[in-house]
């Protein structure tokens, strides 16, 4: 419930702001020319996360494991406002649910994966979670002045720290349901960075986010673990 609330109200929220924005400049003619060549816009983004080069025990549930990015951008004009240089800041949220029933073990300072195999529990969820303070940086073309009525591609990147990590699992076991929830560092590498881009129409576009930085440490995981890169793809709601 939390989640379909928050990205409601994003949404709306990101709607909302596109209009007044439009509207505003509309009558940017009397604004100084030295404050109109920049502007401000929101991204919501939604997205389904996959990862490349990953051992078998780490397949994870697509439908399942979604990422969540709200940027707020400044938009500094190049050639009119078809040509845009794009810096920002924001959150990225990631999920990763698991499809095997994994397990995470902390065995001298590293991580040891394990797929339970041996117990009699009825795994419903097994997912990590990561928050990330992400500052993004694009190139974008448009072929019109108009926002909402222009053809848009946008190539670029992105680099994050990451601030917070968690692990759950649930379960039911004889009968009763179990959720475990662990805060933990998982080994997680503490810097991400990757190349971005986004294309579409108007407000809408198809956005994809390739990582080049590892998701785990490599000298505290499992040989093979510490090769996977994520990789992302979904939809972008923008307010330019």
């Amino acid at each position: 419930m939390k989640k379909l609330l928050f990205t409601t109200l994003a949404i709306l929220t990101i709607l909302n702001l596109s209009s007044a924005q439009e509207q505003m400049l509309d009558a940017s003619s009397d604004v100084p020319e030295a404050v109109n060549k920049i502007g401000r816009g929101f991204a919501f983004e939604i997205g389904l996360n996959r990862l490349n080069n990953a051992p078998e025990d780490l397949e994870i549930k697509t439908l399942r494991s979604k990422a969540v990015n709200f940027y707020y951008l400044y938009n500094i004009k190049l050639v009119g406002k078809k040509l845009t240089l794009s810096p920002g800041f924001g959150v990225g949220l990631e999920n990763y649910n698991f499809e095997k029933d994994l397990l995470f073990q902390v065995n001298n300072k590293s991580m040891v994966p394990v797929v339970d195999t041996f117990s009699n529990r009825n795994y419903e969820k097994s997912k990590i979670a990561l928050t990330y303070l992400d500052i993004p940086l694009e190139l974008r073309f448009q072929t019109s002045d108009k926002d909402s009525k222009a053809f848009k591609i946008a190539v670029g990147a992105k680099a994050g720290l990451l601030v917070k990590a968690s692990g759950k699992v649930k379960y039911e076991q004889d009968g009763i349901d179990f959720k475990e929830k662990v805060a933990h560092s998982f080994f997680l590498n503490n810097f991400r960075y990757g190349l971005t881009g986004r294309i579409g129409y108007g407000h809408i576009q198809a956005f994809a986010y390739y990582s080049l930085s590892e998701l785990f440490e490599k000298d505290k995981w499992p040989q093979g673990y510490g090769d996977v890169t994520p990789f992302i793809i979904g939809i972008a709601l923008t307010t330019f």
